[in-house]
């Protein structure tokens, strides 16, 4: 189950990416960026209905962290933050999934 579910997500993105990459070749400019940002909320509408569909337990959390990613990826794309600064918070956001709370690692992470 989660197999399928992960190649669905990985569909998904991949359609997603592709989607915005010949919108900003064909189109290009501010009506690319914001058909990338349309096509972003479809993304998230759509992972959204796949959780609810295979009931995963955690889909308040997966989607918050998703919001935060799209949310960085689209204000890095406008020019409103730098790229540098959406880089660190892109890491940030992963570091919050590794070792915060509920995160990959177990609870106060590892210990070298």
């Amino acid at each position: 189950m989660q197999n399928s579910l992960m190649m669905k997500f990985v569909g998904l993105f991949i359609i997603s990416t592709i989607l915005k990459v010949l919108f900003n070749m064909v189109v290009g400019g501010v009506v690319a960026m914001g058909v990338g940002v349309v096509v972003d909320a479809g993304f998230l509408v759509c992972v959204y209905m796949l959780l609810r569909q295979y009931r995963v337990p955690s889909i308040k959390r997966i989607m918050i962290i998703l919001i935060l990613l799209m949310l960085i990826s689209i204000l890095t794309e406008f020019g409103i933050l730098p790229q540098d600064v959406g880089n660190l918070l892109l890491l940030a956001v992963f570091a919050w999934m590794i070792f915060g709370k509920g995160g990959i690692l177990p609870r106060g992470g590892r210990r070298f």
